[in-house]
């Protein structure tokens, strides 16, 4: 009792150390992330003052950056609990979803993906402020002005002169490469399938796993297109923004949860498999006494048709017995005959 009492206090303390170490590893990574996000200054690039890929029209955002973000820890969260209901009802068993060792999963892949999700953001933000693109909607956002005699050359010294919009929104819109929006919403598509892959066993439908996958890279693309509906990014920022977000999931995944969890998580399965066996030898070496007792072996309701053979075999025939001496005491003997004779 005071064994196991102790293994679940150092696993309390290990899960502790865990969230507390990644936490601060999230952090560390993170805060460059945003911080570049939120105030960095983009490199200004020039433009030609005849681009027509610059020319399109100011539109608000169909799904702001705040609303991405909350529906990815919204969608994500959803998908850890709903693979672990389903592996319950696999399972047949109403607690197997909530056990200790099921968290301890599901925080685990959590924090790597929080971890990959702050590489991912640092990645992105590097990339935008160093190129300094433009975005499409570059001339309605800015309303540059530059010396016209320099058309149709390459213009260099300009000035943003628009006054509706904030200074926050023409910082923006020279950050057009890569495309955030698809990066962080490949990025949670690509984690995810890979883990409904990987963590969800059902054996009652073929196509659940499809389905889920599929729905999540779906979304990720609709995301990354309607940026494009919206005027906020070239064709090849959202094709990049997804290779971006796809890759560091794939690596994330591949490199922290299957090389380094998977094989810990296995040996201390093992650990604990031996443990419970060195257990249950123990258990049994103290009832030494009882098992070296004769073992007392009660007698069989049913006998087999092998002792049914040698019991008729054995017991005698009452039916010829009766008879035999029922012929024996009507026939007369040799003295009684004499008898009558004489």
């Amino acid at each position: 009792m005071d064994k196991s009492n102790t293994v679940r206090r150092f696993n309390h303390s290990r899960i502790k150390v865990l969230i507390t170490v990644d936490v601060i590893i999230w952090i560390s990574v993170g805060l460059p992330g945003f911080y570049l996000f939120l105030q960095a200054t983009p490199y200004e690039q020039g433009f030609f003052c005849d681009d027509i890929s610059l020319s399109y029209p100011y539109k608000e955002d169909t799904v702001s950056t705040s609303l991405l973000i909350a529906f990815g820890f919204i969608v994500s969260s959803f998908i850890v609990i709903i693979v672990e209901l389903l592996n319950g009802i696999e399972s047949k068993c109403k607690g197997s979803w909530c056990t200790t060792k099921s968290v301890v999963f599901c925080i685990k892949r959590y924090a790597v993906f929080l971890v990959g999700m702050a590489i991912q953001l640092l990645i992105v933000e590097v990339i935008k402020n160093m190129m300094g693109v433009l975005r499409p909607n570059f001339f309605d956002v800015c309303k540059p002005s530059y010396n016209t005699s320099q058309c149709p050359g390459f213009i260099r010294d300009f000035s943003c002169t628009n006054t509706e919009l904030d200074a926050k929104e023409i910082r923006i819109s020279r950050q057009s490469f890569p495309s955030g929006h698809s990066a962080f919403s490949m990025y949670i598509a690509t984690f995810f399938c890979i883990y409904i892959q990987k963590r969800l066993h059902v054996t009652y439908t073929v196509l659940l796993k499809f389905i889920m996958q599929t729905t999540l890279i779906f979304l990720s693309l609709l995301c990354g297109l309607g940026r494009m509906r919206d005027n906020k990014h070239h064709t090849s920022d959202i094709i990049s923004g997804f290779i971006i977000g796809f890759a560091v999931a794939a690596a994330a995944y591949k490199t922290v949860c299957v090389d380094v969890l998977d094989n810990k998580d296995e040996n201390q399965s093992d650990a604990r498999e031996s443990e419970k066996l060195t257990f249950h030898y123990d258990i049994c070496d103290n009832s030494d006494n009882i098992s070296n007792k004769d073992p007392h072996t009660p007698t069989p309701l049913l006998v087999n048709e092998k002792q049914e053979n040698t019991t008729d075999f054995q017991r005698p025939n009452l039916l010829n017995i009766s008879y035999s001496a029922n012929h024996t005491a009507s026939v007369p003997s040799t003295t009684d005959v004499n008898r009558q004779t004489v």
